[in-house]
């Protein structure tokens, strides 16, 4: 995502993947985790570690003490659900919000942005104009404008 090839659009679809993985990962949850604390668990076998539960009390104030049967249950609970849930909040957080979406949507009046999108031209700027129809100045000449842009384009080509 730091490369220099990277376009903020293909960034911020890459951001919506991300979320939409992290949010099938949480739905089989049950699965995933098993998977994961296996491998972990031949890990351990290998340095010699014991894999346990930490032990509990009554009134935990430092680490979450949600009650678990086994070990694998205890980490699903304490570690593997809580971790997904914090990534995918942090990402919608920080990259979902209708903000960023705006900010995206005005990217396609920038010509070059209008060029590199995989969708036509005219079909990312008129996107961009139904969404900011309200503040253009006489949104009725738009499409004769695009056309004479065009044109015009086509011209110094």
């Amino acid at each position: 995502m730091q490369g220099i090839s990277s376009d903020i659009l293909g960034v911020f679809s890459d951001i919506k993947d991300v979320v939409k993985t992290l949010t099938s990962v949480r739905q089989k949850v049950e699965e995933n985790h098993a998977k994961w604390f296996q491998k972990a668990c031949q890990i351990t076998k290998k340095l010699d570690i014991t894999v346990q539960k930490p032990r509990t009390c009554q009134v935990q104030r430092n680490r979450a003490n949600n009650p678990a049967e086994t070990v694998e249950d205890h980490y699903r609970r304490n570690l593997t659900i809580p971790l997904v849930d914090h990534l995918i909040n942090a990402l919608e957080t920080r990259f979902g919000s209708g903000d960023q979406e705006t900010a995206i949507q005005c990217l396609f009046a920038v010509p070059s942005m209008l060029l590199e999108s995989k969708e036509t031209w005219r079909t990312s700027f008129d996107r961009f104009s139904t969404f900011q129809e309200d503040l253009l100045p006489s949104p009725l000449s738009l499409d004769a404008e695009m056309t004479l842009t065009k044109k015009v384009g086509t011209r110094r080509s």
